[in-house]
């Protein structure tokens, strides 16, 4: 520990300058760059060196939701109809499927290590969640290009309203069980309806509006910079409005690519790819700088059987929705295996869980304590091995060149 808070830009620009060259030392070992970004944030934690301290973290959580902004947009201008035409019933079977089947093995594992039937259900709902930042930085980073990228790229922005939906459903039932008077089952679920409605309908006029601006800049270098002021504004409407910015701003994208022409879609897919790379650094340093390594052992042997049921079920739920909508047999092999990162979303739906159950109760306590715990940890866990992993399945797919593999 330093001890000693230093500006919160001083620290933004030692963070981006060691990440250039641990990037640059993860890929010269054939890794993915975010997982040397990601070393640079548990060094400089609070919990080693300290010099990205408790608040120098909360001064920056902007950057975390700038960040899945890109990243959903970019995600949106993948999804053109022509791109995934006759795909969009296998996508959603094999996004259901794969959430589902998580789900049910992290909560059955939880429930018969444990014995404790709501604990169970808030972890299964929160393994659901799959953080699309590292994935689709591996997928730019390589230039992969095939049905495999085509298909996670759309599992993976439409998994996060999923787990959103499916954790209000467990999180109601879990409360009904330890605390009936508390529950408001019919609230607690259209809350997550609502927002989600909100976020699309946001995400709709944003990408209007977006078009309209943006047509007469299409020649000018302006562009990127409409990009980068309507990414902050979906941001922070987001936040505002308490809507999910990963589908605001992938609903944006969608509605440039499936509107515009050609060359406007390749024009603002330059400019994010122009912006991705300092934005990657810091958000994915950030996400390691949470790593409380002290905190490790306390994950235990319910630690353990969280990791161990979450990778099963998502690979095992990706190949039975891909077996299930005959997917092109690269889909059933090695799509799951990219679906493993996990992040914002899973760390938010643990928060919420410790507001909503902290203070009902000695069994709502516990439930809080646990998952806050567990999942901090495990989120590290997957955000570190969830990047070679998407490497490897694209690479094994055949769809990383091989110049950047």
């Amino acid at each position: 520990m330093t001890g000693i808070e230093l500006p919160p830009l001083f620290v933004a620009g030692i963070i981006i300058l060691l990440g250039v060259y641990s990037g640059r030392a993860a890929a010269g070992l054939r890794m993915p760059t975010p997982i040397g970004y990601m070393v640079v944030g548990i060094v400089l934690g609070p919990t080693l060196i300290g010099l990205i301290t408790e608040s120098i973290q909360v001064n920056f959580e902007f950057i975390q939701e700038i960040g899945l902004g890109f990243v959903a947009l970019a995600i949106g201008l993948e999804l053109n109809r022509r791109a995934i035409r006759g795909d969009t019933r296998r996508i959603v079977v094999i996004t259901v499927a794969q959430a589902l089947t998580t789900f049910i093995l992290v909560a059955a594992g939880i429930a018969l290590l444990t014995g404790n039937v709501p604990l169970a259900l808030v972890f299964g709902a929160i393994a659901t969640a799959t953080a699309p930042a590292g994935t689709v930085a591996v997928i730019r980073e390589y230039r992969a290009r095939g049905v495999v990228t085509t298909t996670l790229y759309a599992v993976v922005g439409l998994d996060d309203a999923f787990s959103i939906i499916l954790y209000a459903f467990a999180s109601a039932a879990a409360l009904a069980m330890i605390a009936p008077e508390h529950a408001g089952i019919g609230a607690t679920l259209l809350v997550p309806l609502v927002e989600i409605g909100v976020s699309v309908v946001l995400g709709i006029g944003l990408g209007v509006l977006f078009v309209l601006l943006a047509r007469p800049l299409l020649r000018s270098g302006d562009l990127f910079v409409l990009t980068v002021g309507v990414v902050f504004v979906a941001s922070g409407l987001s936040v505002l409005l308490h809507a999910s910015v990963i589908m605001v701003a992938m609903v944006m994208g969608v509605v440039v690519t499936n509107t515009q022409t050609s060359e406007m879609v390749r024009r603002v897919g330059e400019g994010i790819s122009v912006a991705l790379p300092v934005v990657f650094v810091l958000f994915f340093a950030l996400a390691g700088s949470h790593l409380d390594l002290e905190g490790l052992p306390a994950m235990g042997l319910v630690g353990l059987t969280y990791l161990a049921t979450r990778i099963v079920g998502k690979v095992g739920g990706t190949w039975l929705g891909a077996v299930g909508t005959r997917a092109d047999s690269r889909v059933r092999r090695y799509l799951g295996m990219a679906l493993l990162a996990q992040a914002g979303v899973a760390i938010g739906l643990a928060l919420k869980t410790h507001g909503s159950f902290g203070g009902i109760g000695d069994a709502g306590a516990e439930i809080a304590r646990v998952i806050i715990t567990t999942v901090t940890a495990a989120t590290i866990f997957f955000e570190l091995i969830g990047p070679i992993l998407a490497k490897h399945a694209l690479d094994k797919a055949g769809e990383i060149p091989p110049e950047t593999g």
